[in-house]
């Protein structure tokens, strides 16, 4: 992670992986500065979380074989960690209540196993070479209780994008 404390004039790097992991990250922020990365290890997501910027943080595996990681928190003690899921096909969310201190150890099915967008469409998954559609998480700021799983389709050069309320 780059980061810096002058308006973006100097960076300094804050390296925040985890084994076996690929490097390939999300980053969030909430509006206190509490911190949470998802590194994505296959297996899991190495899930970190930290009060102080990074310079110290702690670090969990979070969720099921998973591609295409993204997070989103509603104030400091909502996180959630949405995914989607290779094996099952499928569209998935982890919850944490705590500040990231503990999280779900059961996913919540966004789209039942073998729907994620795409996995019908074989022109689709061909020309994506592997299904990873999903997109980002976002809390529903009209009401806190929605949390939608912004996911992307593209067929020909043509895009869209397909929203799944979760309550």
């Amino acid at each position: 992670m780059w980061r810096s404390f002058d308006g973006g004039l100097t960076f300094d790097h804050r390296e925040i992986g985890s084994d076996g992991g690929g490097g390939d990250s999300e980053i969030e922020f909430t509006l206190t500065d509490v911190g949470f990365t998802a590194d994505l290890r296959i297996t899991d997501s190495a899930v970190s979380s930290t009060r102080n910027l990074f310079e110290t943080w702690t670090q969990q595996g979070v969720g099921i074989e998973q591609d295409r990681q993204w997070l989103a928190h509603w104030c400091d003690r909502q996180v959630f960690l949405g995914y989607h899921d290779f094996v099952l096909e499928a569209e998935i969310v982890n919850r944490s209540d705590d500040g990231g201190a503990t999280w779900s150890t059961v996913p919540t099915f966004v789209s039942p196993p073998g729907t994620a967008p795409g996995a019908q469409d074989a022109e689709v998954a061909a020309h994506q070479e592997v299904n990873t559609f999903s997109g980002p998480v976002v809390v529903d700021p009209e009401d806190r209780r929605r949390l939608h799983h912004i996911r992307h389709l593209e067929r020909r050069g043509q895009r869209a994008h397909r929203d799944a309320p979760i309550r």
